[in-house]
């Protein structure tokens, strides 16, 4: 939800920092910048999208951080401007690097690079069948990427359970949740919950899917499963 006047309610935010690995979209695009989000680019859309091509990762600018946004019409970009701080040229920003990403991202390279990012998305891809098979009935609708999001089984939250190193322990949150898992599986995620201000909330979790040995994803995601299978099992607080 926004609060700018004359805008629509609801913008679809779509950011990934290894751009290039998203799955394929429509018809195959004509630069490596624009083919992950091929199909999407279609202003004839209901819900207006903002897309964050971020050059972090994918191009190693993470400091102190380079991305385009491009907006799915003018009259957003508009009046979204001043919520994005100060526009710079990225030209500016470090020239010698820039001008490696223009050689990178030139006609001539363009294969190899695709041939780079296609790499990535089959990693992915391989990365999220491994993951579903221990927790795909709690994973968010979603091509596969770098991170896959689940939900936070609700009969794990509300629990009371006697942890290895002794100490009973309240899983009252997704942090409760993260640290529980974290020291009883060796499998780390990231709290992504939210609550709005109206008191609506979803309970979340976000994993990265990176691992090059699929065994150690499938690993990781039955840990998370017995995990949660004791934590439903574990009586309420």
């Amino acid at each position: 939800m926004n609060r700018h006047a004359g805008l629509p309610n609801t913008v679809h935010i779509v950011d990934n920092p290894y751009f290039g690995g998203l799955s394929q979209r429509g018809k195959r695009a004509e630069t490596v910048l624009r083919s992950p989000y091929d199909g999407m680019r279609d202003n004839g859309t209901l819900t207006p999208h903002i897309y964050n091509t971020s050059l972090a990762k994918a191009f190693a600018l993470a400091t102190p951080g380079a991305h385009i946004m491009s907006f799915s019409d003018a009259d957003m970009a508009e009046k979204y401007a001043g919520s994005y701080g100060k526009s710079r040229n990225l030209l500016s920003y470090d020239p010698a690097a820039i001008a490696a990403i223009g050689g990178m991202l030139a006609p001539a390279n363009e294969n190899l690079i695709r041939e780079h990012f296609e790499f990535l998305n089959t990693k992915y891809t391989r990365n999220f069948k491994a993951f579903s098979k221990h927790l795909g009935k709690d994973l968010l609708p979603a091509d596969p990427g770098m991170v896959v999001t689940t939900k936070i089984p609700a009969e794990c939250l509300g629990k009371s359970v006697k942890c290895s190193d002794g100490v009973t322990r309240e899983i009252k949150s997704g942090h409760d949740y993260s640290e529980y898992l974290g020291n009883e599986t060796g499998v780390i995620g990231v709290d992504q919950s939210i609550t709005r201000p109206s008191g609506q909330s979803w309970s979340l979790m976000r994993w990265a899917l990176k691992a090059e040995d699929v065994s150690l994803v499938e690993e990781g995601a039955a840990k998370i499963a017995k995990a949660n299978k004791r934590l439903a099992n574990a009586p309420s607080i």
